[in-house]
């Protein structure tokens, strides 16, 4: 009896499923629509339908992992301590559970892809907007507490995202524990936004 073709939804995860794999398994060297293909026992025209290239499908891979973690999108989180450096700690906390969750191998290609390639520039666009989302929250309810009595600029703002970037991608992953993002907080975010 033939197996019967998977279609939508399925299909989907099953590609999202084989990209990881092979990420995990052979490096992201092996990642491509051929290989990628034939692990998810489907054709090549299947993926240059559905994707521009395989990292655009790879990044899209990773999001599905992190939402089927149950960690959903960072914009979709609150981080509400009731203080602005509980806040921050939280949404630091969150930011590295999250990465984390990939190899650093990943985000190093995320980075150069993002550099490199003109044709995804807009998603680095999309991640700059909903880090600015998140953290304008964190900072409209610390105006509302007294906490920050000035406008903090989008520089600031991105800050702990650039800076746990960073150190995820260039350092070891145990170099960035709470201690570490405790001093982010006190020693840098808390000044930053404060003065």
């Amino acid at each position: 009896m033939a197996q019967q073709r998977r279609r939508g939804k399925e299909l989907k995860e099953a590609i999202y499923q084989s990209a990881l794999d092979i990420l995990e398994t052979e490096g992201y060297k092996a990642i491509t629509f051929q290989n990628i293909a034939k692990r998810a026992q489907t054709s090549r025209s299947v993926l240059y339908r559905a994707w521009s290239s395989p990292f655009i499908l790879l990044y899209e891979a990773v999001r599905w992992k992190t939402f089927q973690n149950g960690n959903g999108s960072i914009g979709d989180a609150s981080f509400d301590t009731g203080s602005l450096r509980g806040d921050l700690m939280a949404l630091c906390q969150y930011f590295v559970n999250n990465s984390l969750a990939f190899s650093s191998e990943f985000l190093k290609v995320f980075l150069n892809e993002m550099i490199e390639n003109p044709e995804i520039s807009h998603l680095s666009e999309k991640i700059s907007e909903s880090n600015l989302h998140v953290i304008g929250k964190i900072i409209e309810r610390a105006i509302i507490r007294g906490e920050i009595k000035h406008e903090v600029s989008n520089l600031v703002k991105l800050l702990p995202f650039e800076v746990l970037r960073y150190h995820l991608v260039f350092m070891k992953d145990d170099e960035v524990d709470d201690k570490f993002i405790e001093q982010l907080v006190d020693e840098v975010m808390l000044p930053a936004m404060t003065k």
